[in-house]
């Protein structure tokens, strides 16, 4: 977003990293107050992103597909790839290797790191749901 002009405002900048650290400091806590609910709480975060990344390359997908995709996006997905699959709870390592030809394939590939982020949250209250009536049950 920063190869996009998503940096140039000093506001846009502050805002967007303030909000991060809020974020995370408050998952924190209803973590240590209850894991189910912060793992719902960035579930609910994260289906919200996918939704509107979704709406976004559905809207601007024509324009989006005649825009050159930013160097970093082509490095982060194609050649580095930063072991963005390598921790993921619904498929195998390694499995998932997006190809970048335009912006259009930036915005789709981040909707589905969306989504993968999404299942996850999933996926760990189902364990911590399986623990607790494995819990009880002894």
């Amino acid at each position: 977003m920063e190869e996009l002009g998503g940096d140039k405002k000093w506001a846009d900048r502050f805002l967007a990293q303030h909000t991060a650290v809020l974020y995370y400091w408050v998952v924190i806590v209803l973590y240590f107050l209850n894991p189910s609910i912060s793992y719902n709480l960035s579930e609910q975060i994260e289906k919200h992103a996918y939704e509107t990344y979704d709406k976004f390359l559905k809207e601007a997908g024509d324009d989006l597909r005649k825009l050159p995709a930013p160097a970093i996006a082509k490095e982060y997905y194609e050649d580095k790839t930063y072991m963005f699959d390598d921790f993921q709870s619904c498929r195998e390592p390694g499995t998932r290797r997006p190809v970048i030809r335009n912006l259009y394939d930036v915005f789709f590939n981040i909707r589905n790191d969306e989504a993968e982020h999404f299942k996850t949250m999933i996926e760990a209250q189902d364990e911590l749901y399986a623990q607790d009536n494995a819990y009880r049950l002894t």
